[in-house]
């Protein structure tokens, strides 16, 4: 097995029926994606962690975070330069985590009112995702 070998995730996400994928879009600025090993030197494992920034508070951010919460969930983190990463599986899906600033208002006009939410994702291996990803976003008939 090869180094790249080692560090691909291999295969397709496949949902349930009646189950559907969304795509989030932001930049850089307002969100970003780590992958931090942790633990011992023999029982290393890998800790993923989504933060995504939303400017202004609103229905569709606090809907999200509704649904998300208590769910077993899964994304696709795709970087700036086209490489995707898998948080969640079928047997741990990654968590909505207390983290970041929540959603808050300001309290002076120069403050941000802004959203934040984060989500992390424990595994055994740090890996690329090399499976479909258009298909997923696809409604099923």
């Amino acid at each position: 097995m090869t180094l790249e070998q080692a560090g691909a995730l291999v295969g397709d996400v496949v949902m349930k029926a009646s189950t559907r994928a969304f795509k989030i879009d932001f930049t850089e600025d307002l969100g970003n994606f780590s992958i931090v090993p942790q633990g011992d030197v023999d029982s290393t494992s890998f800790v993923s962690t989504l933060n995504i920034v939303k400017a202004k508070i609103n229905k569709t951010i606090l809907g999200f975070q509704n649904a998300a919460a208590g769910r077993k969930m899964f994304f696709i983190v795709e970087d700036e330069n086209g490489t995707y990463y898998l948080m969640g599986n079928k047997k741990r899906g990654c968590t909505f985590v207390a983290g970041g600033d929540g959603n808050v208002t300001g309290t002076t006009a120069s403050d941000r009112n802004q959203a934040s939410v984060q989500f992390t994702y424990r595994s055994k291996g740090a890996y690329v995702y090399e499976g479909d990803v258009e298909d997923l976003l696809q409604e099923q008939e």
